[in-house]
């Protein structure tokens, strides 16, 4: 039995032993933007698969959570139901819904840091890592047949993602999945509140495969949680810098077959990480302290060792007006002066001089 199977198993029987056991005729979740009851069967097929479930393992933020205090749970699992939850609240189609409720799949352990173990073009604006494989990957996995059975197939396919709009449209635009990783990711750090949330959601509106507000203050209350994120969590250096260590750590760790490549495809968070501990490789050892003790390692510097930059997801989102849909960029001066401030920064990245020590 390979590797993936016994990974397959082990998920399996962990979600029937938590709650869910057949497929059932309807159920009931809760998310931040409220509460629905899913009766598609193949939609209660897909969120009890085990390919699903594993993203209750898989954080949001990779290792942050090794490397900051007290950092908020934030799974691929709360996200990829957040964003099924959006695609449905605003009309999208069923295949579309799908296609949410899967789009994070096909991500590694350490959700982002697979990008940078894998040198894809992320950080460029283009496709992510998950994003290459993520056809091969659902087909891998058995969600295709999953999908084949109720007649959505194709559901996943790259060729259906460019006529799937309420799903995933390019920056600066908005779009399901950028709508939730951005409340969630304000809410969970304290930007934003539960009445701020369904603020936003009331005045914001999908219609002829365009998101817009009717509200140029709810516009831009989303606008700076996007920015604000993008400083101050994927496009920070300090950031770059944690997931370039643990990378360097999935690397050594396959090199000296303490993983597999496999098992960063297909295994979760803990598991891995547990690995990486449990290893006296110095090299691996100097890696993880990078990341547990960032600030004392990470030093900018006018020049480095090493270039690290992160993403810019800023968004300038689009307001109706009397004139049309308007970029709020158009219509609020600050904001452009605030959005701009944050890309250069971003996009510039920094050189760092790290420090490599060891002790604990």
């Amino acid at each position: 039995m390979n590797h993936f199977i016994r990974l397959c198993i082990a998920a399996l029987t962990l979600s029937v032993s938590a709650q869910l056991v057949d497929v059932r005729p309807e159920l009931t979740l809760t998310t931040l933007y409220g509460t629905i009851t899913i009766k598609e069967p193949v939609l209660i097929e897909c969120i009890q698969s085990a390919p699903f479930q594993r993203l209750k393992d898989l954080r949001q933020y990779g290792v942050m959570c090794h490397a900051r205090k007290n950092e908020p749970e934030y799974t691929r699992y709360q996200h990829s139901l957040g964003v099924y939850f959006i695609t449905q609240k605003y009309g999208a189609p069923l295949e579309e819904q799908l296609a949410a409720l899967w789009h994070d799949a096909s991500h590694t352990a350490f959700s982002h840091v697979g990008d940078r173990l894998f040198k894809s073009n992320f950080l460029t604006g283009k496709c992510s890592y998950q994003d290459e494989i993520h056809e091969y990957y659902l087909n891998h996995v058995g969600v295709t047949k999953i999908l084949e059975k109720y007649g959505y197939g194709a559901a996943c396919s790259a060729e259906r993602k460019e006529q799937q709009p309420c799903l995933d449209q390019p920056l600066p635009g908005l779009c399901a999945d950028r709508i939730e990783y951005n409340l969630a990711g304000g809410y969970i750090d304290g930007m934003i509140d539960r009445a701020g949330v369904d603020f936003v959601l009331e005045h914001l509106h999908y219609e002829n495969n365009e998101w817009f507000f009717d509200s140029a203050d709810a516009a831009r209350k989303f606008g700076l949680i996007s920015i604000k994120l993008s400083e101050t969590r994927w496009g920070a250096p300090w950031s770059a810098f944690i997931d370039h260590s643990a990378a360097d750590a999935l690397k050594r760790a396959c090199e000296l077959a303490l993983i597999t490549y496999d098992d960063v495809h297909y295994s979760t968070d803990d598991i891995i990480w547990n690995k990486l501990v449990a290893s006296d490789d110095i090299q691996i050892k100097e890696a993880l302290n990078r990341i547990t003790h960032y600030r004392d390692h990470f030093t900018p510097a006018e020049e480095g060792t090493l270039h690290l930059r992160g993403k810019f997801s800023g968004t300038d989102p689009l307001v109706k007006t009397e004139d049309g849909l308007v970029r709020l960029s158009t219509l609020d001066a600050s904001y452009k002066a605030e959005y701009d401030r944050v890309k250069e920064w971003v996009t510039t990245g920094a050189w760092i001089s790290p420090e490599l020590r060891t002790e604990a």
